[in-house]
């Protein structure tokens, strides 16, 4: 009798979605329970967005993950009222909706690179790329729905350099221990 085994492709697939820290176990538990490449497709389906969530929460304490999109709302927010001339006035849903999309790229950079970071430069470069890619994805709803769900592209400019500088800020004095501040309890 021999045992069935997923096709390299599905499981090639499941490894790059699949976090780093929980490839190995996700991917043997996987290929334990594999009986038909749609039953794998099916087991992925659930096992890949469970590790995403379990290694966000495992990366992002809740404190500092609500201080985050904080800052990236008050960044959006201040940024509108300050081109409230140029935009009209600020509307607070639209920017909720905006630190809704920039904290789900946050989480995900979170979660398939977990902190910390090696250097300081890494840091600051994945943050960077995290938000702006966020952005990328304002900027293009706005080429396809103009006006409609999120603030213009000059408010959103704004919003993103102030809470990218914010952010990087935060994120280096959090992982850095400094003199005169408690360490983190372990």
């Amino acid at each position: 009798m021999s045992n069935p085994t997923p096709p390299r492709f599905l499981e090639f697939v499941a490894g790059l979605l699949l976090p780093r820290a929980y490839r190995e176990q996700v991917l043997g538990d996987m290929h334990e329970r594999f009986t038909s490449p749609l039953g794998y497709v099916a087991d992925a389906a659930s096992a890949v967005p469970a590790a995403i969530v379990g290694q966000i929460r495992r990366a992002t304490p809740a404190p500092f993950l609500l201080l985050e999109a904080l800052i990236v709302y008050a960044s959006y927010l201040g940024a509108a009222l300050c081109l409230r001339l140029i935009d009209g006035p600020p509307d607070f849903l639209q920017a909720a909706r905006i630190t809704a999309v920039v904290m789900c790229g946050l989480l995900l950079r979170d979660a398939y690179y977990p902190r910390p970071s090696p250097s300081r430069r890494i840091l600051i470069g994945s943050v960077y790329h995290a938000v702006y890619f966020s952005n990328g994805l304002v900027w293009a709803w706005h080429l396809v729905r103009p006006n409609h769900l999120f603030p213009s592209i000059m408010t959103s400019m704004v919003g993103l350099g102030i809470s990218s500088v914010l952010i990087c800020v935060l994120r280096i004095w959090i992982e850095t221990p400094g003199q005169g501040r408690p360490r983190r309890a372990r």
